[in-house]
């Protein structure tokens, strides 16, 4: 239960970290661009922006924005592997302990 939670604000979180991002970059709704818009997306995508950063400095505007936009979605999907991961080990120690 708890797990979920976690894992639905986490992706709640990146939604918005992504709109504020989008919003940033291309000067959307009169916002002026800035370049810490995406500031929030490396926070989340951390640690694999850390790893992709001499990547991303190489790297066009448009090949950057996707990468980093893709950063916490591999940071999601671990969230996501630990928490089936967690429910099955409880469920087998759960049938263990009945039997």
């Amino acid at each position: 239960m708890i797990c979920r939670i976690f894992a639905s604000l986490f992706a709640v979180v990146y939604l918005g970290a992504l709109g504020v991002m989008i919003i940033g970059v291309y000067g959307l709704f009169g916002v002026q661009p800035g370049p810490l818009s995406a500031v929030y997306l490396l926070m989340l995508g951390a640690p694999w922006t850390g790893l992709m950063m001499p990547l991303l400095e190489s790297l066009g505007d448009t090949a950057t924005i996707a990468l980093l936009a893709v950063a916490p979605l591999i940071n999601l999907a671990a969230i996501y592997a630990i928490c089936r991961l967690w429910r099955r080990l409880k469920s087998v120690v759960k049938s263990k302990l009945k039997s």
